[in-house]
């Protein structure tokens, strides 16, 4: 087991490098030692032996045994030398001292290293030897004359050596000890973060990317836990398991189709397997149109469509496909895939995902639906300001067809005077905003209606891709304001004709027995007075101005409802025409044509004859007032299709100088008049009002100035 790990492989291996090479060197340094010694023992001999032969020189030439005796003696006091021979120059023994039997029994296990020399002996020209050294021997010559033989022991020295290797030994093995115990403490110091390491990588393996390394140096290994520690970071960011990703692959709502280059399933997530109805197994390397297809044996033989497109363009994005489930179901789904690359750069399949988009699909056809059954107009507008779409409601609101307005700009359809105000609204939805709402006239097959118009910009990608807008119908909702406003009008007339009439028919019956009491008086004397009377001329004119009041008397009585209305059937041509009769001979010296347009078809009315001609008189008095240059008075009656069966209408129009819009509004009020004092009462229209409000009719006016007055008095038919 500990071999396993790579602190003690690391310390066994170094361990056996330490003893070998301290093995090595000691041997080496023994062997060195011993031939050190060995050399100097040597060379010790040599100069014994040297001194020897230099001393026993004359000796040997002489044969003077006790001489050389004693020379070799003084050698053998070194109790290194075992034995000394001296050899004759025929190789004879000259002399031997020392003997070698006892030396070599006492040093069996000892080498002795023998070392012989031999003498030279110089001559000269004498004929006698003379045994002289010449330090140059220019004039002698060398001849061996005889040799010396020494025999030393080493025992001393292998004493010696065998002290040095058990010292070398000691040393050797305390040098080992505390390498080792150096070394176990480096390998411990550098094995241990190695170790951490290690375990570090254990746990990560077990899937503790948490585990972080202690740093405690500044060395290569700290740099590389620190690496660790990054790498361990960033796995703890980007590194998922197998498992994991299966797991979020099969957690996935939408579907996960992916495919081989051969277009053959290769994997499917669960949820594909439950929205088809097949299991893993049967979809696993069958073609791909197998569920893109039409579900049979001939369609799987072919390429879905959108195989080839998506091959070249490498993606596609929000396609709606078909699904087709095992038991031949067909289920909408919105497809995106990709291509998956290789390292090499060729296709290795392609990702498929598929939202089910049923739900979408309802939805969409229960909006359609609410589109299609919305009473108001529902539009879109392309960025060239042309149609692109409407509702079933615009045929109905306007009378065109649908397709004669795809492609047609949106201003071909709004009434002139409206166009500047759709183009503002169009050119605000353009920049992204949301216009308020603007009502604008359009031009319909049934004549002009009123529209509320409603749009914004349709977004993409915070770019204008279109306009939306709904239309809302207000015609009839116009029509219902100006009949309440109309009739709110009245309701404020009535109300003021009402609280002046109260005091008008009071101030009557004050003013009305005084005024009988005058004019009764004044006619009593104009009968007593002849006509060049001087008082004759005071008297007329008491009696004409009495009459005058008395009328505006008659007027008031009228206006505040104290004279009884006494209605009869009665042919309202016939009225007309009579009230006319009254008018004609004024419009002659006014210089004014008078145009009469009468219905032939027109059905009897139940008035009060003197008071409707009463109410023609007064119309057209002041459309003859209005036209002091000469004009054309037309007056008419109608039965209009949009009041047929209900009233008659009689319209009395001017080509004078019309009525201000400012006061259009107060020409029913009572003693309102913009004529000149003395000119004018103000009771004339207000007369008129009250006369036709007691008929339980309506009038209105249409007048702009420069142009005329148009007045239309609708009365209500007989009762059959």
């Amino acid at each position: 087991m500990l071999l396993n790990r790579l602190a003690p492989k690391f310390f066994l291996i170094v361990s056996v490098i330490i003893v070998l090479s301290s093995a090595i060197l000691t041997t080496l340094f023994i062997k060195n030692e011993t031939t050190v010694l060995e050399n100097l023992a040597t060379r010790h001999a040599d100069s014994i032996t040297a001194n020897i032969a230099s001393n026993a020189e004359y000796s040997v030439l002489t044969k003077n045994s006790e001489v050389l005796a004693g020379i070799l003696r003084s050698a053998m006091i070194d109790k290194s030398v075992l034995q000394v021979v001296v050899y004759d120059k025929t190789g004879a023994v000259f002399m031997k001292v020392g003997e070698l039997a006892g030396a070599q029994s006492r040093s069996v296990t000892k080498p002795i290293i023998s070392r012989q020399m031999s003498f030279r002996g110089k001559t000269g020209t004498a004929s006698e030897e003379i045994l002289f050294l010449d330090g140059n021997g220019s004039n002698f010559h060398d001849e061996t004359i005889g040799s010396v033989c020494l025999t030393f022991s080493l025992k001393d020295i292998y004493v010696l050596v065998d002290g040095l290797k058990k010292q070398a030994a000691f040393v050797t093995s305390l040098v080992v000890m505390l390498s080792m115990g150096i070394m176990f403490f480096l390998i411990r110091r550098i094995t241990k973060p190695l170790q951490e390491l290690v375990g570090a990588t254990e746990k990560i393996a077990g899937g503790d990317l948490s585990h972080k390394v202690a740093i405690r140096t500044n060395d290569e290994i700290a740099r590389l836990g620190d690496a660790f520690n990054r790498m361990t970071e960033d796995l703890s960011k980007t590194l998922v398991s197998k498992g994991y990703v299966d797991n979020v692959l099969g957690s996935m709502l939408d579907t996960l189709v992916v495919i081989n280059p051969d277009c053959t399933i290769k994997s499917v997530n669960r949820a594909t397997t439950q929205l088809l109805g097949y299991s893993e197994e049967e979809l696993l390397n069958k073609p791909a149109s197998l569920i893109f297809g039409e579900g049979s044996p001939d369609s799987a033989s072919k390429q879905p469509e959108w195989y080839e497109r998506l091959i070249k363009s490498g993606a596609a994005q929000n396609i709606e496909e078909v699904y087709i489930s095992k038991k031949g179901k067909r289920i909408p789904v919105l497809f995106s895939g990709s291509t998956l690359i290789g390292s090499d750069g060729k296709i290795e399949g392609i990702v498929c995902v598929a939202l089910d988009i049923r739900e979408r699909k309802k939805a969409e056809e229960r909006y359609h639906s609410l589109i299609e059954t919305m009473p108001d107009t529902i539009f879109t507008i392309g960025l060239d300001g042309s149609f692109t779409s409407f509702n079933a409601a615009f045929e109905k609101t306007t009378g065109y067809k649908i397709a004669d307005w795809i492609g047609r700009s949106g201003t071909n359809m709004i009434v002139d005077d409206d166009v500047p105000a759709a183009t503002a609204m169009f050119s605000m939805a353009l920049k992204g905003l949301h216009p308020p709402k603007h009502e604008l006239r359009i031009k319909t097959n049934f004549g002009q209606l009123i529209g509320e118009f409603t749009i914004a910009p349709q977004m993409e990608d915070n770019k204008v891709m279109g306009i939306f807008g709904i239309v809302r119908d207000l015609t009839e909702h116009k029509f219902i304001e100006h009949e309440k406003e109309h009739l709110a009008k009245q309701l404020l007339q009535s109300e003021k004709m009402a609280a002046v009439g109260q005091l008008a028919g009071g101030v009557a019956h004050e003013i009305n027995n005084p005024l009988g009491v005058i004019l009764g008086f004044s006619q009593s004397l104009m009968r007593t007075v002849k006509a060049d009377d001087p008082v004759h001329m005071p008297l007329a004119s008491i009696e004409r101005e009495a009459k005058r009041c008395k009328s505006l008397v008659q007027d008031l009585l009228t206006f505040s409802r104290v004279n009884k209305l006494e209605r009869e059937t009665c042919d309202l041509n016939e009225v007309v025409s009579s009230a006319l009769t009254l008018v004609a001979a004024q419009t002659k010296v006014q210089d004014i044509e008078l145009k009469r347009n009468l219905d032939e078809k027109m059905p009897p009315v139940r008035i009060s004859r003197n008071q409707i001609q009463q109410v023609l008189v007064n119309l057209c008095t002041n459309a003859i007032d209005a036209m002091p240059r000469g004009g054309t008075l037309s007056v008419s009656t109608l039965f209009p299709d949009e009041m047929r069966g209900d009233y008659v209408q009689i319209r009395v129009a001017d080509t004078g100088t019309g009525i201000p819009k400012e006061i259009v509004g107060n020409i029913f009020e009572p003693f309102f008049t913009t004529k000149e004092v003395g000119k004018g009462t103000g009771l004339g229209l207000s007369l008129v009002y009250e006369i036709v409000n007691k008929h339980h009719g309506t009038i209105d006016v249409e007048s702009e100035v420069g142009q005329g007055t148009t007045f239309k008095v609708n009365l209500p038919l007989a009762e059959k």
